[in-house]
C-alpha cells in the first residue's frame, strides 16, 4: 500500500521545531534541507494520526462478562463426571460479579484436585460474517503446572463436528501443542498466574460457524491453585489491519511516500 502526501510546508512548528532549525543551521543545512525535514515530520505525524484513528474502525461480534443469564445459558459446559470442572459462578471474575471457571467444589472455589486427571469443555457457538482480521481480548488466570495442568482456547468450524465431550482430550493428553486438525489455536496452553492477566490476539478467520471453545486439562502429579479462569471475552471485527515494514521514500522539500506491507 503506498500513501502520498504533498503541500506539508504551510504547516507551523512553533518553538521545540525552531530549536531544531536553529540546530540545522549551526550544521550548515540548507533551507531546502530544513524544509525536507519537517516536510517529512509532517507527514509521519500525518500518518500516525491517520492510523490511529482508522483503529476505531471495530465491529463487536461477540461479548460476554458472564453476567447475564440469558447469555450464560448459551454456554454448553462438558464436564461429564470429572472430578475438575467449568463452572460459571462467582467464586473468580474480574469485574462484576460471575466469572468461567474450573472447581472441583460445585462451583464454591476457584480451586481444583490436581490428583484426578481431568479433560473438560466449555464452548458456545458464535457466527462469523465477513472473512477477516479479528481482535480476540480476555481476562484469564491461572497457576496449575507448566505443560500439564493448563487452559486452552480455540476456535473450532462446526463443519469438523468436534468431539467435545469431557475425558476426551482429542489427543492433547501429553502435550498442549498437539492440536487437531482444523482447531485455530487463540489462546494456548496458558498458566502459572495467579493474578488476572489480558489477553489480546489478533488473528484472520474465515466467514462461517465456529465453537469458541475453552479446554481445560490437568494430570494426576502436581500443580497449585488456583486452576483456570475467564471473564470479559470479547471479539471484534478490525477494520484496520496492521502495518509492518514502514519505510518512507521519494522524499522531496513537499512530499514524500510512505509504503507498508500489510
Amino acid at each position: 500500500f503506498i500513501f502520498v502526501a504533498s503541500s506539508w510546508t504551510n504547516i507551523h512548528f512553533n518553538t521545540m521545531n525552531n530549536s531544531y532549525m536553529r540546530f540545522l543551521n549551526q550544521n550548515n543545512n540548507s533551507m531546502d534541507n530544513i524544509q525536507k525535514h519537517f516536510s517529512v515530520a509532517a507527514l509521519c505525524a500525518a500518518f500516525l494520526f491517520f492510523t490511529a484513528f482508522a483503529s476505531f474502525g471495530q465491529n463487536v461480534i461477540y461479548q460476554c462478562d458472564f453476567e447475564d443469564a440469558t447469555e450464560n445459558a448459551e454456554w454448553t459446559l462438558a464436564n461429564g463426571s470429572q472430578t475438575n470442572q467449568w463452572y460459571i459462578g462467582t467464586a473468580a471474575n474480574n469485574g462484576g460479579s460471575n466469572g468461567l471457571y474450573i472447581t472441583n467444589d460445585g462451583g464454591a472455589s476457584n480451586a481444583y484436585d490436581n490428583t484426578s486427571t481431568s479433560y473438560v469443555y466449555a464452548y458456545r457457538e458464535i457466527n462469523v460474517t465477513e472473512t477477516t482480521w479479528y481482535n480476540f481480548e480476555l481476562d484469564w488466570r491461572g497457576y496449575g503446572q507448566y505443560y500439564y495442568d493448563i487452559m486452552n482456547m480455540f476456535l473450532i468450524p462446526t463443519s469438523v463436528n468436534p468431539d467435545l465431550s469431557a475425558g476426551n482430550a482429542n489427543g492433547m493428553e501429553y502435550s498442549p501443542y498437539s492440536t487437531p486438525s482444523e482447531w485455530i489455536v487463540i489462546l494456548g496452553a496458558q498458566s502459572e498466574y495467579q493474578e488476572w492477566q489480558h489477553a489480546f490476539i489478533e488473528q484472520e478467520i474465515e466467514a462461517g460457524t465456529y465453537y469458541l471453545v475453552l479446554f481445560w486439562k490437568n494430570n494426576n502429579s502436581y500443580g497449585d491453585n488456583p486452576a483456570a479462569a475467564i471473564d470479559n471475552i470479547s471479539i471484534t471485527k478490525n477494520n484496520c489491519v496492521s502495518l509492518s515494514d514502514v519505510w518512507i521514500e521519494d522524499i522531496e522539500s513537499e512530499s514524500a511516500t510512505i509504503v507498508w506491507e500489510e
